[in-house]
């Protein structure tokens, strides 16, 4: 009788410990910070958009318009969106347009590549997008090139 009691608490035990304290755990990113009164607390980690003007306004480059402009960082990205279209009366064939990024102090930061690899027919639009794992959130202005 000792035997099997001792046996169902051993059992009963070992499902406690495998199922409570080994469970997988729900694995959110959150960021720690200190309050004022020296604890932690965490803050979840959200997108976050570049708003500078210097970034987000529509910008003119040999007969192309690129507008609807958008850089939010998250989870560790930086992911630049924008719509690209050909304002001319002829047919453009584009491979890819190099997006300049630059700091406050003119200096570039970095040079993500927009894909495009298609003709553009006068007023047709494609998308652009492009992703590094680098934080652009305080980049300041955009230069483009665009690549034939």
């Amino acid at each position: 009788m000792k035997k099997k009691v001792f046996l169902t608490i051993l059992v009963g035990g070992l499902l406690f410990v495998t199922t409570a304290c080994g469970g997988k755990k729900d694995e959110k990113k959150t960021n720690n910070q200190t309050n004022n009164n020296g604890g932690e607390q965490v803050v979840e980690n959200k997108p976050v958009p570049n708003t500078e003007k210097g970034i987000i306004t529509e910008a003119f480059v040999e007969g192309l318009k690129i507008d609807n402009i958008s850089l939010i960082y998250f989870d560790e990205l930086s992911t630049y969106n924008a719509n690209v279209t050909n304002t001319t009366s002829e047919n453009i064939s584009i491979k890819s347009i190099k997006i300049s990024f630059k700091d406050s102090n003119n200096q570039e930061l970095i040079v993500l590549t927009g894909a495009v690899d298609r003709v553009l027919a006068p007023n047709e639009s494609a998308t652009i997008r492009s992703q590094v794992n680098l934080d652009l959130t305080k980049a300041a202005s955009i230069s483009y090139n665009v690549v034939y």
